[in-house]
C-alpha cells in the first residue's frame, strides 16, 4: 500500500486533518488532469453552482432527471456520479443508485449520495441502496474531495 492510500485508509496518526485535505485536493487535481468525467444528478442551482466552484478541475456534466441522467450515462464514460435524493417530477435519487448498481454496465460506478436530508435512518437508506458514501448539504470542498479522492482510489 503506498503512503497515500494508507492516509486515506488507515489514517496517520502524525497526519492532521489539514494534511489529510490538502493530499485529497493534490490527489484529485492530479486526476482531474486525465480528463476525470463526474455526473452530478442535481435540480437544485444553488447547489449546482457550489459544485461548479468546489469542483472547476474536473470535467463536470449536470442533469437533473432520471431521464437526462440515463441520457448522459448513454453519451459519456463517467469516473464518478454524485447524486441528490430529492429530485421532483423524476425516481429519486434512492431509486436511481438501486437501478445503478443492479446494472450489470453500471454496478461498479462510484456515486456519492449529497443530500440535504440529514437523518441517520437516510444515510442508512442511502448505503443500502449502494451508495458509497453519504455527505450531508452544506458539504465542504475538502470532504466533497476527499470523498472523490477516497472513492478513485477504492475502484481503481
Amino acid at each position: 500500500m503506498d503512503a497515500l492510500s494508507y492516509v486515506f485508509c488507515c489514517g496517520h496518526a502524525s497526519a492532521s486533518y489539514k494534511d489529510v485535505t490538502e493530499v485529497a485536493s493534490f490527489f484529485c487535481l492530479m486526476m482531474a488532469e486525465d480528463s476525470f468525467k463526474i455526473l452530478i444528478v442535481e435540480d437544485d442551482e444553488i447547489s449546482r453552482n457550489i459544485y461548479r466552484l468546489f469542483l472547476k478541475n474536473f470535467d463536470l456534466t449536470f442533469c437533473d432527471s432520471d431521464e437526462n441522467m440515463y441520457k448522459e450515462l448513454s453519451k459519456e464514460n463517467f469516473q464518478l456520479i454524485i447524486m441528490d435524493i430529492g429530485l421532483p417530477n423524476s425516481k429519486d435519487g434512492l431509486t436511481l443508485i438501486k437501478e445503478l448498481k443492479s446494472s450489470e454496465k453500471y454496478f461498479k460506478m462510484p456515486i456519492i449520495c449529497a443530500t440535504s436530508y440529514d437523518t441517520a435512518e437516510q444515510k442508512i437508506n442511502a448505503l443500502n441502496a449502494g451508495a458509497d458514501a453519504y455527505l450531508s448539504k452544506p458539504v465542504t470542498k475538502e470532504i466533497l474531495v476527499e470523498a472523490i479522492a477516497k472513492l478513485q482510489a477504492f475502484y481503481k
